[in-house]
């Protein structure tokens, strides 16, 4: 039983970063109090945005694709800036400037509209580093950790894709929980077993349920349910009928022509008693 919490609690310290967290907070030891309250006021602000993720991730969900495609643009425009493309002159400096700027609004512009590309490429970069750090508890070779994260990345991106808010609100709920124990972790410098082990689970759970519950009629323009339209049911089982208006579906047929009619002399009515005699 030892042996299974030690595993357990190994697999949440590599998981969470714990004890890299806990080197890290040894070495911050040797300094002032003010370097210490900017780790902390960093620690804030990854709770704060870790609990926005956790608890409406699936709201805000396309705000983070366009995130991460501006920082996408932005580097990669950097990187471009500075590849030797550009000389040191002030005007292509200026050239490379816009170029990181327009290289980041388009990554975030494309992210945000395309959204289904952000859902493929987040649910990649979980499902990578999960199953990579996972693997690489048993064995110390980076390219099968990479393989392996590779392939399971790829799965849980087509997944995520075929059913995306499902996944988006559990992978935002996994990802914005860890990030809030981490930034509370960061606040306060330690790495307790109730922020390590306790709040992460709880943390998960409350946002997977709360997200469940509050995006039950939310729907994005991709995602909304193909309706069928069917005829109503009828009590008799037969279907009703209709009465037409004769008079205004067909036109008005003229009655045909009568021929004259002669008039006829009649007799009258009180013949005389003594008709004349004849002579």
């Amino acid at each position: 039983m030892d042996e299974i919490n030690a595993t357990i609690f190994g697999f949440f310290e590599e998981l969470g970063g714990i004890s890299e967290l806990s080197e890290f907070f040894s070495y911050l030891d040797g300094f002032d109090d003010s370097i210490k309250q900017f780790f902390s006021i960093i620690g804030l602000i990854v709770c704060f945005v870790g609990l926005l993720q956790c608890f409406l991730g699936y709201k805000l969900f396309r705000f983070w694709c366009s995130v991460v495609g501006l920082l996408v643009g932005l580097i990669l425009g950097f990187a471009l800036a500075t590849s030797g493309i550009l000389s040191a002159s002030p005007a292509e400096d200026v050239i490379g400037i816009l170029l990181v700027i327009l290289l980041g609004i388009t990554g975030s512009f494309i992210a945000y509209r395309a959204y289904l590309v952000g859902v493929f490429l987040y649910a990649f970069a979980v499902g990578f580093f999960a199953i990579f750090f996972v693997v690489a508890l048993f064995t110390d070779s980076i390219l099968l950790c990479a393989v392996v994260g590779t392939i399971a990345g790829v799965g849980t991106g087509i997944v995520a894709v075929l059913f995306r808010k499902i996944v988006i609100i559990i992978s935002t709920s996994i990802s914005g929980g860890m990030a809030a124990c981490t930034g509370l972790m960061l606040v306060f410098q330690t790495t307790e077993i109730g922020y390590g082990y306790i709040l992460p689970p709880v943390l998960m759970l409350a946002g997977f349920f709360v997200q469940n519950a509050t995006t039950k009629n939310v729907t994005w323009k991709g995602d909304k349910p193909i309706t069928i339209v069917m005829p109503p049911a009828y009590s008799s089982g037969s279907a009703p009928t209709s009465t037409v208006n004769t008079a205004s579906a067909a036109p008005a047929v003229a009655p045909a022509e009568s021929p004259p009619v002669e008039p006829v002399e009649k007799p009258p009515e009180n013949p005389p008693e003594n008709p004349p005699e004849a002579t």
